[in-house]
């Protein structure tokens, strides 16, 4: 009985150790620039065929800046950035039917809401990309001015 016990608490150390070993990534990332708070929330992967066979993946999201005042008047989207393990994205874009500048983009209230996604290379597992991709603002870049 003892050995069947001890078994039973290997078996349950296991099954932890490799539930803790892959975390997904949070569904919704805050960032704090002076008295401005960026919400960056990830809402859903595609993976898509582009032009016959060129494979990419898009993670679509919504980044929300709430400020105080409205001492920021534009954002520099460019700066944040996707990864998916060791992979960069190929770029970030602003989600809309017409094309719409990342810098400057205005910023004309104390809240703004900004449908975006980020393009990987590539036919990923959306469903990976959109639990385990990481989104950050890139070192040194300033996202609001």
């Amino acid at each position: 009985m003892r050995l069947t016990q001890c078994w039973g608490y290997l078996l349950m150390l296991g099954v932890v150790a490799l539930l803790s070993g892959c975390q997904p990534a949070p569904a919704e990332i805050t960032l704090k620039e002076g008295d401005a708070r960026i919400t960056i929330t990830k809402t859903r992967a595609v993976t898509s065929d582009e032009k016959g066979d060129r494979h990419q993946t898009l993670l679509y999201g919504t980044l929300q800046i709430s400020q105080p005042t409205l001492r920021h008047t534009r954002a520099n989207l460019n700066c944040l950035t996707a990864t998916m393990g060791n992979q960069p994205d190929r770029g970030g874009y602003v989600d809309s039917i017409a094309s719409v500048l990342a810098n400057p983009y205005p910023l004309q209230r104390k809240e703004t809401a900004i449908k975006v996604y980020w393009v990987f290379d590539g036919q990923l597992d959306a469903e990976r990309v959109l639990n385990e991709a990481q989104v950050a603002l890139k070192p040194g870049c300033v996202l609001l001015y």
